[in-house]
């Protein structure tokens, strides 16, 4: 046996491929055969000698396809990647398989077990959409915490969130925390991108399991970060659990910042409600950050309340640099990405009624693999940053953000935001034919808002909805000054003149809320609501309740939120339960008012059941 073992290693080695798996599956086939075939020691010495012989061989001259064998079925993942990929690492772990694609691009693709878990572009060419989520995991919490000396990394990852850290005098260590050693080595292949993780002398990386290395240093920390894989992966969902957060707590000092990052692809808003449960019930206060359209920075504070993100992150020499490359240069590309915090959310998450993520009850653990097959998605939260009306502005209006965004990386909001701008002036000047292609559908309608061609029925509902797709693009990214040239010319051309008292009403909506005046909300939507009596789901009656809802929220009527959907939700929406948005609005409304719909709906479901 430890002749094989001698004989094979090298040949191992040099392929790189099947690792000492398949030499310790033999030597514990031959140990096995060597138990059976007592006494009849030449046919044992002729089968072993046959099987060594024929692994060595295989070892030695098979040719297997390394693209094969780095791939994996995730997504829409083909089976094998494309031949234009090459296979820059491949490395057997202890926990993993860790490999490191290069496309034709530029871009380096790390992958555990076949699955990409971060893609950078080396080259001359644009970011990914994975640099937003690991230059900003970095960055934002230095931002939460500007005095902050001491960090903690869970999860090496590409090592572009540490290198982030240390791109700045503002540490004196940081800890980097990996289970796998072959991780590191697969991010040593991002080179000048990853340096200062490999060369900084403040960095200390260690291959140890998270939880056993915060035990047995004891070292109290200003900023922990964890950047896990998909709650999906096994034995990942733990890293999200109410102990996991209980656990890192002791570890963070009086004043100290953790920082989760949370994929939303592939994950429901349950699942987000448990892990935000969890993270409610360990810390003081947080705040939820879109990174990109599909994941979320959540940054919780061990004690006390959030003061806000210090500006001077954005001008730190080292930081400024990776923050340009994905577009956030000025505090307003910030401000856009909040979508909430404690008080904001908690009512909303607790509406779910799903347990705070535990190991003792491991509700993502058991769910997630579900909503991964079934591909269901929870960027419905961050998309209420896109919200038809200024939604996040009118409930926390500290948190309201005014002027230009940079082109930011994989952010819709700020592509809606740079289309807003040209929007606006085309209209205010009449130069219709300026309108950008992102809103297309608006710039086809516009015609219809201004020039005399009004007769017709089909075209007093296209003046009403071009109107209300209008106000969903350019009220949420505009202040009311910006806002009020728009509104002055619609009222002022012919099409308006021809429209009834009761279409007008229309505009009288959009201009509340465009002036985000409650009261005026409320008269103007309650109105048209009451006024349609019977009407199916629609757009504009979707419009007229989100706006009746939130007047009715920021106004603090309280108790007509719910009043308001239970009279018209099933026939605005044409669904049970309300959508997030306005299901925020009701919670933070009424935060006991789902548990009575909850058990309405049980007792529904169970009267169904039963015939």
């Amino acid at each position: 046996m430890l002749l094989a073992v001698n004989v094979l290693m090298p040949l191992v080695g040099v392929k790189g491929l099947l690792g000492i798996g398949a030499v310790l599956d033999l030597g514990l086939g031959i140990l096995l055969l060597k138990h059976a075939m007592a006494g009849r020691r030449f046919r044992f010495a002729a089968i072993a000698g046959t099987a060594t012989a024929l692994l060595a061989s295989l070892l030695a001259f098979a040719q297997l396809d390394m693209l094969r064998l780095s791939s994996g079925v995730y997504r829409g993942n083909p089976a094998v990647w494309p031949k234009s990929m090459k296979v820059v690492q491949y490395h057997d772990g202890k926990t993993a398989t860790v490999a490191l694609l290069k496309s034709p691009n530029g871009g380096l693709t790390l992958l555990t077990n076949g699955k990409a878990d971060a893609k950078i572009n080396i080259g001359p060419g644009a970011a990914t959409p994975d640099e937003p989520t690991m230059i900003l995991l970095g960055a934002l919490p230095l931002a939460a915490n500007p005095h902050a000396k001491t960090a903690a990394n869970i999860g090496m990852g590409s090592g572009l969130t540490a290198h982030t850290l240390l791109s700045t005098p503002q540490l004196e260590r940081l800890d980097i925390i990996e289970i796998e050693a072959e991780m590191i080595n697969g991010a040593r292949g991002y080179g000048e991108r990853v340096r200062h993780v490999f060369e900084d002398p403040r960095s200390h990386i260690h291959i140890e399991d998270a939880k056993v290395f915060f035990s047995t240093r004891k070292t109290k920390y200003d900023i922990i970060i964890s950047e896990p894989s998909n709650p999906w992966v096994s034995g990942v969902a733990s890293l999200f659990s109410e102990e996991f957060y209980k656990h890192v707590n002791r570890y963070m000092s009086d004043d100290g910042v953790f920082a989760q990052w949370v994929q939303l692809y592939e994950i429901d808003m349950k699942q987000v409600a448990s892990i935000m449960g969890a993270v409610s019930s360990q810390f003081s206060d947080y705040t939820v950050i879109a990174l990109t359209d599909f994941d979320i920075l959540i940054l919780a504070r061990k004690k006390g309340q959030f003061a806000g993100l210090s500006p001077d992150f954005l001008s730190a020499p080292g930081l400024a640099k990776a923050l340009e490359r994905v577009g956030v240069q000025h505090p307003q590309d910030v401000q856009a990405r909040w979508v909430g915090n404690k008080r904001t959310l908690d009512p909303m998450f607790e509406s779910f009624g799903a347990p705070a993520n535990s190991d003792y009850f491991p509700y993502v653990d058991q769910n997630a693999v579900r909503t991964r097959f079934m591909n269901v998605g929870g960027v419905e939260l961050t998309w209420l940053g896109m919200n038809p009306l200024p939604l996040l502005e009118m409930v926390a209006p500290a948190h309201a953000h005014h002027g230009a965004l940079s082109n930011t990386v994989a952010l819709a909001k700020a592509q809606a935001n740079a289309a807003v701008r040209t929007l606006r002036t085309a209209i205010i000047e009449r130069r219709y034919g300026d309108a950008p292609s992102p809103v297309a559908t608006a710039s086809m309608l516009l015609p219809h808002l201004f020039v005399e061609a009004c007769d017709s029925a089909a075209a007093e509902d296209l003046w009403i909805d071009g109107l209300l797709d209008l106000a969903t693009l350019i009220v949420p990214e505009s202040t009311p000054s910006e806002l009020e040239p728009v509104w002055a010319r619609i009222a002022e051309a012919k099409c308006y003149s021809r429209r009834s008292a009761n279409q007008k009403q229309w505009l009288t909506l959009v201009r509340a809320v465009s002036n985000r005046d409650a009261p005026a909300m409320i008269t103007a939507s309650e109105k048209i609501l009451a006024d349609a009596k019977a009407f199916k789901p629609s757009a504009r009656m979707q419009y007229a309740l989100r706006a009746a809802t939130l007047g009715n929220l920021v106004a603090g009527d309280r108790g007509n939120t719910t009043m308001l959907w239970q009279a018209y939700g099933a026939s605005a929406f044409g669904v049970a339960e309300p959508p997030l948005d306005v299901r925020m609005m009701i919670a933070l409304d009424e935060p006991d008012a789902y548990k009575a719909w909850r058990t309405l709906f049980a007792a529904r479901t169970k009267v169904i059941a039963e015939k």
